[in-house]
């Protein structure tokens, strides 16, 4: 496992930082999906509305977070 690969997912619906679903990706295995395409989740499927890259300072390491912003209006 490397410590630069490993990331937090983050998924925020509509708009809404209140409804937002956090995933660990110990593998960096997760792809950074292209805006506009479309992704399954919680039972339905939602459009890619923007992807951004942040880190996050945890104690004493730094780790990426990759926020997603899903949106259900096409």
């Amino acid at each position: 496992m490397s410590a630069v690969a490993e990331k937090q997912v983050m998924f925020v619906y509509n708009g809404n930082d209140r409804d937002t679903e956090v995933e660990f990706d110990a593998e960096g295995d997760f792809p950074c999906p292209v805006d506009g395409s479309i992704l399954k989740r919680r039972g339905q499927q939602w459009k890619v509305a923007r992807t951004s890259v942040q880190s996050a300072a945890s104690g004493a390491k730094a780790m990426q977070v990759l926020r997603i912003d899903l949106t259900d209006r096409f």
